[in-house]
């Protein structure tokens, strides 16, 4: 019966319909899938694969329209201020929730979360320590390769996202 139904909810990666089938979602929606927790970060693909996400904005769309399908909740994990993210890249993510508001209804939260912070011994600060500066505090990173993402300029790219948020519904 209903009642006894075991539902389930947990972090979830975003895999378009080459890895993640209908039938996969029906079976996913079928186990008691309530609530799964992406980790999208960006709606810049070109961000995203800095961060060595593996999924596109096709890939993306796709596991959006099966989601709300099968009427399996979301919550979307965002990242504003990663060290590539330009004025056209976070453009890109005011423009992904635009697009993704017919979705509203299955989109259970977003949490924008501060800005990025990067400590020391981390993959992004490894990887990139010949051209990201932490000056002594997470918030306060440089980007060599991206100088005007300051820590103002990040602060405000998360105001105006959660602005923009909250107009739309969100």
């Amino acid at each position: 019966t209903a009642k006894n139904r075991i539902t389930w909810s947990g972090q979830f990666i975003v895999r378009g319909l080459k890895s993640m089938t209908e039938e996969d979602w029906r079976m996913t929606r079928d186990s008691g899938a309530t609530n799964l927790l992406l980790g999208v970060e960006s709606g810049s693909e070109s961000v995203r694969d800095h961060m060595k996400k593996q999924f596109s904005n096709q890939d993306l769309d796709e596991f959006m329209e099966q989601a709300y399908k099968n009427k399996v909740n979301l919550e979307f994990l965002m990242i504003i201020g990663y060290p590539t993210e330009t004025s056209e890249d976070f453009q890109d993510t005011i423009d992904m929730f635009a697009k993704y508001r017919k979705y509203q209804k299955i989109i259970s939260s977003v949490a924008l979360g501060s800005t990025l912070g990067v400590l020391p011994g981390t993959p992004l600060a490894e990887e990139h320590v010949h051209d990201l500066s932490l000056n002594d505090g997470e918030n306060f990173w440089v980007y060599e390769k991206n100088k005007s993402l300051t820590f103002k300029e990040r602060i405000k790219r998360r105001i105006l996202a959660g602005e923009a948020l909250t107009e739309m519904g969100y």
